[in-house]
């Protein structure tokens, strides 16, 4: 008798998951940025944040260590000259119109 009940609550919830949240899609697209036709690479997570009507995306490079940024989908770039790192770097909104960007660099020091 309990067996029956459970699949009578999951079979309604199952369903439910299966439509996605709202707003969102129930397939994968590949996260793309200006001047890439494969989609974003990333060994790591991508981190996200917007900010006054702004997007700034970061990631570890899919290939090697170098921290990649872009604005708004926009062509991707490096933070400087040399940033590396070894883990997946984060952004968070910064004041009012500004991000902060951390890493931990392939010396184990924390930049920002």
């Amino acid at each position: 008798m309990i067996g029956v009940s459970v699949i009578a609550v999951l079979a309604p919830a199952s369903a439910a998951f299966a439509q996605g949240q709202n707003g969102e899609s129930s397939k994968y697209t590949l996260e793309m940025v200006q001047g890439s036709p494969f989609g974003l690479a990333t060994r790591n997570d991508r981190s996200e944040a917007r900010n006054g009507g702004k997007l700034l995306e970061v990631w570890r490079g899919g290939n090697n260590d170098t921290v990649w940024m872009s604005l708004n989908n926009g062509t991707p770039f490096q933070i400087g000259t040399g940033s590396a790192t070894h883990v997946a770097p984060a952004v968070v909104p910064w004041g009012d119109r500004s991000f902060m960007v951390l890493h931990t660099g392939t010396d184990g020091n924390i930049y920002y």
